[in-house]
């Protein structure tokens, strides 16, 4: 009885992780061919639903901002620059992307706060 609970569980862990390996070829697929519209609400259910963490898959993540920005979906990609953000792999190009996607929704305390920021202010750029 308890190889079969271990096996069963063991399939439902391996089929979610071949489910979200589909959808990020899907999603990268789309993403390639410019297919920004189709490609947003893929990764908005991997990032959303699925939870994928921004260090790991910090291209996938900026993938789908440039997909959410093409496709007009802002909110969206500010959430996932505000994820981006309290990662590791968060670069300077990413804080000046949020900075100015900030400022355009009208959040000035937010668009403040990262420009005052240490990756703003060691920054070789500014």
């Amino acid at each position: 009885m308890k190889i079969i609970l271990f096996l069963g569980c063991l399939l439902g862990v391996t089929n979610q992780l071949i489910g979200q390996n589909l959808k990020i070829k899907n999603a990268e697929f789309y993403y390639s061919n410019y297919r920004f519209y189709e490609a947003t609400p893929i990764f908005k259910e991997l990032i959303l639903k699925d939870k994928l963490s921004a260090d790991e898959f910090d291209a996938v993540y900026r993938h789908a901002a440039i997909s959410a920005d093409k496709s007009h979906d802002y909110t969206f990609e500010y959430e996932i620059l505000s994820k981006l953000s309290i990662s590791k792999k968060y670069t300077f190009d990413d804080a000046f992307t949020y900075f100015h996607l900030s400022l355009f929704l009208g959040f000035y305390e937010n668009a403040n706060t990262i420009l005052n920021s240490p990756i703003i202010k060691g920054s070789n750029d500014v």
